[in-house]
């Protein structure tokens, strides 16, 4: 090897262990799962900034908001360092417990009312008793809600306020999935995006600001299985069409997209 190809392998091995910190090359199956934990990096490798990001690597207590300054507080007694099939990255663990959640109360962090909001989370799943909550962009009850949960045949569930949209592929296949879900209650529009299915939900008026984080909904069951590492967006970074979702999630590594 040259002294010039070394330097320049050892730029892309530094760029690429900055993108994500902790997993060298990436993560994931041979490696090619980007987790950047820092503005700078999501943005070299999506175009996007997210306005809080999440390692889920914690040993115990709150999950540090390693962008912004909105640390998610457990409840609920919920799992650290569980370890996930081919991935380096451990992740936090759900277990069907009711009102087991990482979380911040309405007032604190983003707020739909105001601003677009994405969240994007590298999850998985596993078959559970009933219908369980993963992912809360906000929870005011009822139908006050923007959220996914996962039903027992393993397909994904946005509510946008008081409409419920259901996949139709199921997501209990032993591997992490990338799931990333907008709202925009401004433009009246709600998407879930994953690296097997999209769905171009239903919007429903309802959504106000509430607690926000990863796991049950106020006085339900968190979902079975993890959440290893989670991003959100607001204003303009929260807003993609389809065709820009999938380059994102190409961009960090998510390959063999089935939809456009």
């Amino acid at each position: 090897m040259s002294i010039i190809s070394g330097i320049r392998s050892g730029l892309r091995s530094g760029i690429r262990a900055g993108l994500n910190p902790g997993t060298g090359a990436g993560d994931g199956p041979s490696g090619s799962i980007l987790v950047p934990m820092t503005g700078p990096a999501f943005l070299a490798a999506t175009g996007r900034t997210p306005t809080h990001a999440y390692s889920c690597q914690e040993a115990s207590g709150n999950l540090i908001d390693q962008i912004g300054s909105v640390n998610l507080v457990p409840a609920g007694a919920p799992l650290f360092l569980q370890p996930v099939s081919n991935w380096v990255r451990k992740g936090v663990g759900f277990n069907e417990t009711v009102n087991q959640r990482f979380s911040v109360a309405a007032g604190t962090g983003w707020n739909v009312t105001l601003t677009p909001v994405a969240m994007l989370a590298y999850v998985t799943a596993r078959t559970a008793a009933a219908v369980r909550s993963l992912l809360i962009i906000t929870d005011a009850g009822g139908t006050a809600r923007s959220g996914v949960s996962v039903t027992t045949g393993g397909l994904l569930r946005t509510q946008c306020g008081s409409t419920l949209n259901d996949g139709t592929i199921d997501h209990r296949d032993a591997a992490v999935h990338p799931v990333l879900l907008t709202i925009d209650v401004g433009g009246s529009v709600t998407n879930r995006y994953t690296n097997i299915e999209k769905d171009n939900g239903t919007f429903g008026a309802g959504a106000v600001d509430g607690t926000k984080g990863i796991g049950a909904y106020a006085g339900l069951n968190s979902h079975l299985g993890e959440v290893l590492a989670l991003w959100v967006f607001e204003g303009s970074d929260a807003q993609f069409s389809d065709a820009q979702a999938k380059t994102m999630l190409t961009n960090l590594g998510w390959s063999g997209i089935p939809w456009s």
